[in-house]
């Protein structure tokens, strides 16, 4: 291991799970895609009822989008761990304080790029197999319910910060 390496940022595999795990959603939706109708439903109700029909291809945009959030988190935290006068952070930054909220903002944006790893890679398999089984994996009532987690995560994350302070 580096000793120079910056002890705040995420190193080993744990760095690239989140990727990881959109990816290989990603690698799911591909490997069906070709078994796809042309029109598949696109959007659930809360009882799984689809409520929206679109072209296949829309489907696409998922991992898109989940890969798109997760490579701009790490943006985020490397600009955080290394100029973090550039992130609006909860705190202000002193001598004392500076390691455990850098530490601290490493964590978090390591918990959200997991959580729209989780919350992509299930929605990528569950409207998969929905279009392709007409039975979604997922309750879209969970996935609905995921800001919350997020949202709690987040005000778990600013305490700490507020609290290092």
């Amino acid at each position: 291991m580096n000793d120079d390496a910056d002890p705040t940022l995420p190193t080993g595999p744990r760095r690239w799970l989140p990727t990881g795990l959109l990816l290989a959603a990603t690698a799911w939706l591909l490997v069906v895609f070709p078994s796809l109708s042309a029109e598949v439903a696109l959007h659930y109700d809360l009882r799984g009822q689809a409520t929206d029909v679109g072209a296949r291809a829309q489907l696409l945009v998922l991992p898109a989008v989940g890969l798109l959030l997760d490579l701009l988190l790490k943006i985020v935290g490397a600009l955080a761990a290394q100029r973090p006068e550039l992130v609006a952070l909860p705190v202000k930054l002193t001598a004392d304080n500076r390691a455990r909220v850098l530490g601290l903002t490493q964590g978090c944006c390591g918990f959200l790029r997991a959580a729209v790893a989780v919350f992509f890679g299930l929605l990528i398999v569950s409207c998969t197999e929905g279009a392709r089984t007409g039975v979604l994996l997922v309750s879209p009532a969970v996935l609905g319910a995921w800001p919350a987690v997020v949202v709690v995560g987040l005000a778990g994350y600013v305490v700490a910060m507020r609290r290092a302070a």
